[in-house]
């Protein structure tokens, strides 16, 4: 996984555990949303939002 400034990059098995899936979006405070790709198909959309209850301090 890479995070640069607000953009997110990582990858994932998918369920099978035979193919890659590339997924890359954007952080905005307690989301995150973008494209996930496989290989030359076209991308659909994720969306994800953190359940503030898990929230640690890092600090």
């Amino acid at each position: 996984m890479t995070l640069k400034g607000n953009i997110v990059r990582f990858a994932a098995r998918s369920k099978d555990q035979d193919r890659m899936v590339a997924f890359e979006g954007k952080v905005s405070g307690d989301i995150m949303e973008g494209m996930a790709k496989e290989g030359d198909a076209s991308g659909a959309a994720w969306k994800a939002r953190r359940d503030p209850a898990t929230m640690v301090s890092i600090e």
